[in-house]
């Protein structure tokens, strides 16, 4: 795997990230690609979004890119956007977070100059990444490992993962089917412990989660097997499971017929690729 933490994944870098954290270096600050954008890379997938996380605090990184378009779309997290040759680079001060009384939003943000911590608050290990613009890859959860074993595992304890914020519980269920990964045991245990929370969770943000499983490699086998996790986000999945249709054109439950036909969406396309994102915000 070490292969994979060199001038094969810079490669991929496009210029305007690779000067963005030149820049927040050339000014004294730390700065790392984190998050999708690294694990994508290193699927050899190219990535749709740049996510940038430093030791430069808001006010530091817009003074960095005066020169650049700033717009504060996350400002009370840390978070700024730089708009360099077109590209959004999403460039957030490193934190760590308190409680999460809501199980949805960290109670208290606060900065600090250790990435190690930065990296330790993060949902899922595949995610828990960071490159340098050298090539040099921090993985402290092993990521790159259940990358190779195709695994969707928490950092940390998965129970408080999924404490802190539900809406992980979805996300996991996401990228096992758009990953085609499988989900470590312990995460789905507790993911299923915590499976209530989820009713705590805006509706509009469990859709966007859901959309994200439909259009994923194991969205019927998602459906069939988490029924009981996913009927707090559809209710009326529950009733199906088991339910005979008493009619010999149908060999499968109702909730396998289900699972069956949005499996068979895919066939039908003719395609095995993963639904790019413009076709998940068209769906």
């Amino acid at each position: 795997m070490n292969r994979l933490s060199g001038e094969n994944l810079i490669g991929m870098v496009p210029q305007p990230v690779l000067s963005a954290l030149q820049a927040l270096e050339n000014a004294g600050y730390e700065a790392f690609m984190v998050g999708g954008c690294v694990r994508d890379m290193a699927m050899g997938q190219k990535p749709s979004d740049w996510d940038i996380a430093t030791s430069a605090q808001p006010e530091q990184i817009k003074a960095v890119f005066s020169k650049e378009k700033t717009v504060d779309t996350g400002i009370k997290h840390g978070t700024v956007t730089v708009i360099s040759e077109n590209l959004a680079m999403e460039i957030t001060t490193y934190r760590t977070e308190g409680t999460y009384s809501d199980h949805r939003h960290p109670d208290v943000v606060e900065y600090t100059q250790d990435a190690a911590l930065d990296l330790a608050r993060r949902d899922f290990t595949i995610n828990a990444m960071a490159l340098d613009r050298q090539g040099r890859l921090t993985d402290l959860s092993g990521g790159l490992d259940d990358i190779c074993r195709r695994m969707v595992r928490c950092v940390g304890d998965p129970q408080k993962r999924f404490e802190e914020d539900a809406l992980r519980i979805m996300r996991a269920l996401r990228f096992s089917s758009r990953l085609d990964f499988d989900i470590e045991r312990e995460t789905l245990a507790a993911a299923r412990s915590c499976g209530h929370l989820l009713r705590q969770v805006s509706p509009e943000r469990l859709r966007d989660e859901l959309t994200g499983i439909l259009c994923g490699h194991r969205a019927g086998r998602l459906i069939y097997e988490e029924a009981e996790l996913m009927a707090n986000v559809i209710p009326e999945l529950l009733p199906c499971k088991g339910f005979d249709q008493k009619n010999s054109h149908h060999i499968y439950d109702v909730l396998g017929h289900i699972a069956a036909a949005i499996d068979s969406i895919r066939a039908a396309a003719g395609s095995t690729e993963h639904v790019s994102h413009e076709d998940e915000e068209q769906a």
